[in-house]
């Protein structure tokens, strides 16, 4: 019974910012268990390949380009999930962005631009998964990806802190919101992970040394470090779990 509650096969979702790093890393885990999914992101090439690996699992994959930025686009990805899988059962919001630069001079228009992709998009997105599973009539889960630095803070990235501080009060406010439509809405927390988007730091050795020397398991985090959580978030299994962040970051906030 409980192992059938960890089963994907027959749910059907969206995955964003899934060509790359932990969205990808998430992505696979959700098709290795079965669920059917529209992967989207920018790079329709790196798409097209996440697509092809992950079919072999035997679910319906559907790579679609998509700019979250514009509104139009995150329209036109809810429409194609409803029309190649037939509707949305779980939605993870994970494509974002983040611009670097010391707070006097980070610029308004990379502060814009961070809040349009990793706050409003991620909004506009969730709400209209949940009006289709409202619509439903079916139990739905939605998960956003959260991150520590909602409760560690960082350097050099204004934007990018207080967009994802936006976010962990979003997951709260959706939650008590669409809880008594059995919509669940969760977050997951990356710790500090080996990503595209953290490179820039990896590169400077004193802060690398730093951050390491905080993760109570030794070592950066791993797209494949994800999956768990996400099918656990995506699944039955987490029936009863809403409005609270899980997150994933090798004990990093511990310590």
């Amino acid at each position: 019974m409980l192992r059938e509650k960890f089963d994907l096969k027959g749910k059907r979702g969206i995955v964003t910012g899934a060509s790359r790093g932990l969205g990808r890393g998430m992505a696979a885990g959700l098709a290795e268990m079965g669920a059917d999914l529209v992967i989207a992101a920018r790079d329709i090439d790196r798409l097209k390949d996440a697509a092809d690996e992950f079919r072999t699992y035997g679910g319906k994959i559907i790579p679609f380009r998509a700019d979250v930025s514009i509104d139009e686009d995150v329209h036109n990805l809810v429409k194609t999930a409803c029309t190649e899988l037939g509707g949305i059962d779980f939605v993870f919001l994970n494509a974002g962005i983040v611009r670097r630069g010391i707070a006097h001079e980070h610029s308004i228009d990379d502060f814009d631009d961070v809040f349009r992709v990793n706050v409003r998009s991620v909004f506009l997105l969730a709400q209209l998964s949940a009006r289709v599973m409202i619509e439903q009539g079916t139990s739905g889960s939605i998960v956003i990806t959260d991150s520590v630095v909602t409760h560690h803070g960082s350097r050099n990235v204004p934007g990018y802190s207080s967009s994802k501080g936006a976010l962990h009060s979003l997951v709260h406010a959706l939650a008590n919101d669409w809880g008594q439509y059995n919509i669940r809405v969760n977050g997951i927390g990356p710790g500090f992970c080996e990503t595209d988007m953290t490179e820039g730091v990896r590169t400077v050795p004193e802060r690398y040394e730093y951050l390491s020397s905080r993760m109570a398991l030794g070592r950066w985090g791993k797209p494949e470090d994800f999956q768990g959580a996400a099918v656990f978030l995506a699944s039955d299994a987490s029936g009863y779990i809403t409005g609270t962040t899980l997150f994933i970051d090798g004990g990093f906030l511990s310590m």
